[in-house]
């Protein structure tokens, strides 16, 4: 019946369909096969990891979990070549079905050829990296968007020979070393607007005890990726894993036209002070890699900001911070011990109620924190009830101040998402009992961590009955709990 219905009406029924009942309503005839399968086809993601609510995939994208669906996607397409035609965006994200890589490869090298009209490439997984000589098999010339952990950077002199007018978002992640990056000619990307750099991979990995990587201060990766490269007109620009020197501000000056950048995120990062010099090193130098730059960032609207160094010295993070005019922060500050948290906490509070912010995540690490609990007064959050525009909040707090929050929340009119990092840990110094058992990890003590979940679920009523605006509350101790409380309070298997 359905498909004696006109065509446009047909594809608006398919766009309310959840990813089940599309594939089940194409296989009705043949007739309704022929109408979807460019739909089925359009944008494809494969990722076995566990979502939520998988029950109900969104069909805006066909997503592929399971071995069978992959083995059935990729020899369906084999064997139907002209369905590459309709495929816009592919992507392997987190996880992937238990395929071996050389299996896997042998079946890109037959589909790559036959995607004539892929607008976005994204190969996000951390166990099979994407080999370029793999890559070189796919049409480039309309390609928007390209991304991944790539390997045998070595077979390639260039990683893209020809120029590619259309792209838009360039992200290389996993190249480990500065001369790597020297095959990545900028110059062939004149409209580029989105670069993202990460040393190390990018994704969900299922083991990690092999990616951890030791930065050297002799690897220069920002003079290597912007050499001859002048005036890139960015809108965001994200560095990750590096090391990097007060110089390297210069580069960035030189190769980005900074005034024009709309989003900046440094995370991870490591600012070497003092490069060789053997002087006591106890006072930062006058000028640091933020102040170089700041006067540059007159247009940054979104900050994300990991960057530490060995003083944990703060002071130049706030200096950016009271010139910018700021609608999304998402900082991890880097503290010495528990006073010098107090007082940027502080600082950061008190320099945020200028800016129009819709979205606020805030937290902190203090090494070797092992001996004693590190605690700061609830005052500290108390300028939050200034920032009216916030939409999305995440922020430190201890167990016991979390009643103190509850006026603070009730100022947030336009609040939606709410991210506790709650601070319930009890520290066992001198004890010869093992943390675990203070964390909730022994099996036997489960029904204690029972009795905090029913202890949020709580504060989760209240936090809704004083602000009707909520929708998600997140706490985060050990493990982290979700809530949705749009119509009901419910907690969400994450």
């Amino acid at each position: 019946m359905i498909d004696k219905l006109p065509i446009e009406l047909i594809n608006i029924i398919a766009k309310s369909l959840n990813q089940f009942d599309l594939v089940n309503l194409s296989s009705t005839n043949k007739s309704l096969h022929q109408i979807l399968i460019p739909k089925l086809y359009k944008s494809i993601t494969v990722d076995s990891s566990k979502t939520h609510l998988q029950f109900e995939l969104s069909s805006s994208t066909t997503t592929i979990k399971s071995l069978h669906s992959l083995k059935l996607f990729l020899n369906k397409l084999t064997t139907n070549p002209q369905y590459g035609d309709f495929i816009r965006y592919f992507a392997l994200k987190n996880e992937i079905p238990d395929i071996p890589e050389i299996i896997l490869n042998e079946y890109l090298k037959k589909i790559f050829p036959i995607l004539t009209n892929l607008n976005t490439l994204n190969w996000f997984i951390v166990d099979t990296y994407l080999s370029f000589e793999i890559l070189k098999y796919l049409p480039l010339g309309k390609l928007c968007n390209l991304g991944g952990n790539f390997k045998n950077f070595e077979v390639v002199k260039t990683l893209i020979r020809h120029p590619l007018l259309d792209l838009k978002i360039l992200e290389i992640s996993g190249f480990n070393i500065a001369s790597n990056l020297s095959k990545i000619d900028l110059l062939k990307f004149p409209n580029l607007q989105e670069l993202t750099i990460l040393k190390n991979s990018c994704g969900k990995p299922k083991s990690v005890t092999n990616l951890i990587e030791i930065d050297s201060i002799d690897e220069n990766y920002l003079s290597t990726i912007f050499f001859h490269v002048q005036n890139l007109n960015l809108s965001s620009l994200t560095l990750k894993d590096f090391c990097i020197t007060s110089t390297n501000a210069n580069d960035l000056i030189k190769a980005i036209n900074l005034p024009k950048l709309k989003k900046l995120a440094i995370i991870n990062c490591t600012e070497n002070m003092f490069e060789n010099d053997s002087f006591i090193r106890r006072n930062p130098p006058a000028t640091l890699f933020l102040d170089i730059l700041r006067s540059h960032l007159s247009d940054l609207e979104s900050l994300v900001i990991d960057f530490l160094n060995e003083l944990a010295d703060n002071s130049s993070i706030l200096r950016l911070l009271n010139m910018m005019c700021l609608k999304e922060l998402d900082i991890l500050i880097t503290c010495k011990n528990g006073e010098s948290l107090k007082e940027d906490l502080a600082a950061i509070m008190n320099s945020l109620t200028n800016h129009p912010l819709k979205e606020l995540k805030l937290d902190f690490f203090i090494p070797n924190t092992n001996c004693k609990k590190i605690t700061f007064p609830i005052t500290t959050l108390s300028n939050l009830s200034k920032l009216n525009q916030l939409q999305v909040l995440k922020a430190p707090i201890e167990h016991r101040h979390i009643n103190n929050l509850f006026p603070i929340i009730s100022e947030l009119g336009e609040l939606m998402i709410l991210h506790l990092v709650v601070n319930t840990q009890k520290m066992a110094t001198n004890c010869l009992i093992d943390q675990n058992y203070f964390n909730f990890a022994v099996p036997g003590l489960s029904h204690l961590q029972e009795n905090l979940s029913s202890q949020f679920y709580e504060y989760c009523k209240r936090f809704k009955f004083c602000n009707q605006n909520l929708e998600y509350l997140i706490f985060e101790t050990s493990k982290k709990l979700m809530f949705e409380c749009r119509n009901r309070i419910e907690l969400i298997d994450m």
